[in-house]
C-alpha cells in the first residue's frame, strides 16, 4: 500500500463545489480542512459535505453534511482538524453564501 500526502484547493462557489474526489482503488483521510473568508468587509456562511460513491450502512443519504451554515467573520478561517474518512469515489464538497469570498484547502492522505 502506498501512502501519498497531497493538498487540494478550490475557490468556493454558491453551489456545492468539488474540492477532492477519491481516485479509483484508493481511500483517503482528510487530516484538516481550512475554509478562509478572504473578503475584507463581509461575513459568510459555509458548508462541507461528502457525496458518498455508495450509500453506507445506517445511512439513507448519498450526500451528507459535515458542517452546514457555519459563520466565518471577515478575514477569518474555519479549521476542521478532525479526520474525515473517504472511500473510493467519494467527493468532498464545499459551499459558501457568496462567490469570490471563500477559499478552501484540504490536507489529505491518499492510501492506494
Amino acid at each position: 500500500m502506498a501512502n501519498t500526502f497531497t493538498n487540494a484547493s478550490v475557490a468556493v462557489g454558491t453551489s456545492l463545489t468539488n474540492l477532492y474526489t477519491v481516485p479509483g482503488s484508493t481511500s483517503a483521510v482528510v487530516h484538516s480542512l481550512f475554509l478562509s473568508n478572504i473578503h475584507a468587509t463581509d461575513a459568510i456562511t459555509v458548508g462541507v459535505a461528502v457525496r458518498q460513491a455508495t450509500v453506507r450502512p445506517n445511512s439513507s443519504q448519498q450526500e451528507v453534511y459535515i458542517a452546514k451554515n457555519v459563520d466565518i467573520v471577515k478575514g477569518s478561517t474555519l479549521i476542521i482538524d478532525k479526520p474525515i474518512n473517504l472511500a473510493t469515489g467519494d467527493i468532498l464538497k464545499v459551499i459558501a453564501s457568496a462567490s469570490s469570498k471563500c477559499e478552501a484547502t484540504a490536507s489529505i492522505l491518499a492510501i492506494s
